[in-house]
């Protein structure tokens, strides 16, 4: 079994990719909403909120944990040696290795949550594989809740895009990282508003592709065909009719999810959603 850990509703993009792409492996999804959003929050925080997610997930059986969060992923990867019970997959790492596989690729935008551009995930990790790289992050904290409000292509969301990449426009970057995966429904007016000629990089598919590749070499069910059957769970930490429409809204249709609270190391406490 999978578990896909999340603060919040936006990892369920992850969640759809990999249920396409592994038809025949059981998925756990958890995602934090009650504390969601982790973007504003210190890395020791979120490190803390990681500790408890992944137990909660371990303990219902997952053999591979996939941070689809990136301000997760930024967060853990900003504490060098982290190990868990069971192997995981940041959702960083393979967007970089994505990212330094497009040709003459040397000046990067990053745009994302404030602690992700606070953490210079990006910048270590591509400049350590390549050295001339010039990366120019950016924060949107304003995009993700005009998202969830369901603003995807209206004049103020337009504006704040357009106000957000600008800067990176002037550099004349020739990639864009979309480090958040709500962006992945906006990704057709942030390729208008960085141009063209800028090769725009998807966290989401970077994630679900080295996920795949891993269950198909260490897990049974990996290489399993459409219709196999998997079974497919989603808790949350918080549940309202709004949270269910945002999920509704990422996945791209109804769920039916679980409540759930965590604790701190081994005590997580599960009941069903009322």
């Amino acid at each position: 079994m999978i578990g896909i850990l999340d603060s919040g509703t936006g990892g369920l993009t992850v969640a759809r990719a990999l249920g396409d792409l592994l038809p025949g492996m059981d998925m756990t999804y958890l995602g934090d909403t009650g504390r969601f959003p982790y973007g504003s929050r210190s890395s020791e925080k979120i490190n803390a909120y990681v500790d408890q997610g992944v137990d909660f997930l371990v303990e219902k059986g997952a053999e591979l944990i996939v941070f689809a969060c990136v301000t997760s992923s930024a967060a853990l990867l900003s504490r060098p040696g982290r190990s868990f019970a069971v192997p995981f997959v940041d959702a960083v790492t393979p967007t970089v290795d994505r990212l330094l596989a497009l040709p003459t690729c040397r000046r990067i935008g990053v745009v994302g949550t404030e602690a992700t551009v606070r953490s210079g995930v990006f910048d270590v990790l591509i400049n350590k594989r390549d050295p001339a790289a010039r990366i120019y992050a950016r924060s949107a904290p304003l995009l993700v809740p005009l998202i969830e409000d369901g603003r995807l292509d209206r004049p103020e969301t337009r504006m704040i895009a357009k106000k957000y990449l600008h800067p990176l426009k002037v550099r004349q970057v020739g990639a864009l990282v979309m480090a958040c995966n709500h962006y992945r429904l906006i990704r057709p007016l942030l390729q208008r508003k960085i141009g063209k000629r800028a090769k725009v990089v998807d966290c989401v598919s970077a994630v679900a592709d080295s996920v795949k590749k891993y269950a198909e070499q260490h897990m049974r069910g990996g290489g399993g065909q459409a219709g196999a059957g998997g079974s497919r769970t989603y808790y949350l930490t918080d549940i309202t009719g709004r949270i269910a429409s945002i999920g509704k809204m990422m996945f791209g249709r109804n769920l039916t999810f679980q409540y759930c609270e965590l604790q701190p190391r081994d005590k997580a406490q599960v009941r069903a959603a009322s």
